[in-house]
């Protein structure tokens, strides 16, 4: 009897442990951000008020002691005639040293609640173009479950080098340097400027512009983006990288770097993975439109977590993993990650409410580049993988001025994408 007892428990028991642990595993995946700071949300008043046209973010980076130490101006324009409160976010980890507005040191601000209110001597009119410079050091917030639980990735390469990465696409950068944290409003323009000792290497968003040495030991790499960007696409990496890179042509036939920069563990995989990428850039471009990002680079940048759509210069982890489908073997990692260059990052959501348009559109330009290299069966049989996975569990929509958190989930993914794939049943290619 107590053998039957035994293998009932295994028989029955054995299945439910799977169950849990896929179900596990899933809300892992797909469960949402869960962040401690959540971005988006209610757009405040008083930043509403105007409008960020440029960051300019200068740190260095110690990776020993895990901390950041340097400043940002941010140059912004009045939207109205009594801007009189310049309100910024900016988590409370850090030790603010000075502000200075025009060039002026002030005195007049609070900082506490995840906020920093600076409060001029006067108020600002309509178009009024101000420049806020934020001195500040302290402990970034370590990633602790990157991408989906933002921060700092403060990692070792096998040789015992330093590698840290950075992801904050639930949290939004105010958790490393002050910002309009809100999907609402891009700026026109990032220099990313980071300082590290002098045997490393730092990978950000565009066009690497000069290096410096501000120290001995020490080397400032100056990157720039002259395109709008939200504020969680704004990243960098620092590693004892190599550079890897190809050429792409455009619909002009001008050249733009198709770039990876990989530490020498995983330098083995890296012409191929830029080979796909090639391959996968036309393809899309069939049914995208030109790659958005032709003055800088497409870009990217091997991290220990598995991905983000930073802008050109996507975080890749997935260690050159493939898919098959039919017969096209392709990193849908790489793939996915791609697709948001266009969606995601050249059209990004005002509001996070609208999630499922990014996330969605992506999701689905996977299954059109299956069904370009491997026809309409393949594509089929892809999209039925996404339709599997729908849970329903609330609406793609679920309320207006939605934070981050709240708008993600699973389904943005492959509801949004099954919603694409009916709208090419209704209305044809």
């Amino acid at each position: 009897m107590k053998k039957f007892f035994k293998w009932f428990a295994i028989i029955i028991g054995g299945p439910i442990l799977l169950i849990v642990i896929g179900a596990t595993t899933l809300y892992w995946y797909y469960g949402g951000f869960g962040s401690q700071y959540p971005s988006g949300g209610k757009l405040s008043a008083n930043q509403a008020k105007y409008d960020v046209l440029h960051y300019n973010i200068n740190l260095q980076i110690d990776a020993g002691n895990k901390t950041i130490d340097g400043f940002t101006i941010i140059q912004i324009k009045s939207l109205t005639n009594n801007l009189d409160t310049l309100e910024f976010d900016l988590i409370d980890n850090y030790a603010i040293s000075s502000v200075e507005i025009n060039n002026s040191p002030t005195n007049n601000f609070v900082y506490r609640d995840n906020k920093l209110k600076v409060s001029p001597d006067q108020s600002f009119f309509k178009n009024e173009i101000i420049k806020i410079k934020v001195t500040y050091n302290g402990s970034p917030p370590e990633a602790r479950r990157p991408p989906w639980n933002g921060g700092f990735v403060w990692e070792k390469d096998e040789d015992e080098n330093d590698w840290v990465g950075l992801a904050c696409q639930g949290e939004g950068a105010k958790i490393w340097f002050p910002c309009k944290d809100h999907p609402s409003d891009e700026p026109d323009s990032v220099a990313i400027n980071i300082t590290v000792p002098i045997d490393y290497f730092v990978a950000a968003n565009g066009l690497l512009r000069n290096e410096s040495y501000p120290k001995k030991g020490y080397k400032t790499y100056h990157w720039f983006t002259g395109y709008p960007i939200n504020n969680y696409l704004v990243n960098f990496g620092i590693g004892k990288f190599e550079v890897v890179e190809k050429s792409y042509i455009t619909e002009k036939g001008d050249e733009m770097p198709v770039v990876f920069y990989v530490l020498p563990e995983m330098r083995s995989g890296a012409d191929s993975l830029l080979d796909q990428a090639l391959d996968m850039l036309y393809s899309y471009r069939k049914f995208f439109g030109e790659y958005p990002w032709v003055n800088e680079k497409f870009g990217l940048l091997n991290t220990s977590f598995l991905g983000m759509e930073h802008q050109t210069i996507i975080a890749y982890g997935n260690k050159y993993h493939n898919r098959k489908i039919a017969n096209l073997n392709f990193d849908n990692l790489l793939l996915h990650e791609m697709g948001h260059e266009w969606w995601g990052n050249k059209v990004t959501v005002g509001d996070w409410a609208d999630f499922w348009i990014q996330e969605g559109i992506c999701t689905y330009g996977e299954a059109l580049y299956v069904l370009d290299k491997s026809g309409e069966g393949a594509y089929h049989e892809y999209m039925a993988r996404f339709q599997r996975r729908i849970w329903n569990r609330s609406p793609l929509i679920g309320h207006k001025d939605a934070t981050s958190d709240e708008a993600y989930g699973g389904d943005i993914y492959s509801k949004g994408a099954a919603f694409m794939h009916t709208l090419r049943f209704v209305l044809g290619d």
